[in-house]
């Protein structure tokens, strides 16, 4: 894994992909907000909260970085858009992204990993149907121990077709299995139909 140091924060990449970390801020218990810079050394990464800043800040103090994965050379659009989640009890990522099955099928995966970014199973399916399942998110709900993956859907991803929101609860650990899929936003089922 290659680190490069970027416009407000560091790259980590290989030939497949890697993450960014950009945009860090300290914020105290008042909303006191500080932009800090993201360096890199040898293996080390450091954001570093000065001392003024701490001294003056209302706990508690959170630094939070903006973190994004990307892909490369995913060689004639296979794969893509992937999306990771954070499972403070777990200590667990999970990433998602989605996989061309057909011209007309496209399926959502997700993987688990430890905190250093360690695969600790194989990937999994989160859409395997034949509907077109893309553009996935993930979101972690630490109190409940799961994640919820979401993806825009339709029956076959043609412009004719319309399309809506579809989801699916995936469970923290490893192993943690996933619930039923179901409509978060569609036209005559739910709220209102999904993005055209």
């Amino acid at each position: 894994l290659r680190a490069a140091v970027e416009d407000q924060g560091v790259r980590f990449e290989n030939e497949r992909g890697g993450l960014r970390y950009l945009h860090a801020i300290a914020i105290d218990a008042l909303g006191r907000r500080l932009a800090l810079p993201i360096e890199v050394a040898a293996d080390t990464l450091s954001i570093t909260v000065p001392a003024s800043f701490v001294a003056e800040a209302v706990f508690p103090l959170v630094v939070d970085p903006v973190i994004s994965t990307f892909v490369i050379d995913v060689g004639a659009d296979a794969e893509g858009s992937p999306d990771l989640a954070w499972d403070e009890t777990s200590q667990q990522w999970l990433v998602t992204w989605w996989r061309q099955f057909s011209a007309t099928d496209m399926d959502i995966w997700a993987v688990r990993l430890d905190a250093a970014m360690n695969p600790v199973e194989y990937p999994f399916t989160v859409d395997y149907t034949s509907d077109y399942w893309h553009m996935p998110k993930v979101a972690n709900l630490n109190d409940a121990n799961h994640y919820l993956v979401v993806a825009q859907v339709s029956v076959d991803g043609t412009a004719a077709e319309p399309t809506w929101i579809g989801g699916r609860i995936v469970y923290t650990g490893t192993g943690g299995g996933s619930g039923a899929q179901f409509d978060i936003e569609r036209d005559g089922v739910v709220g209102l139909r999904g993005r055209d």
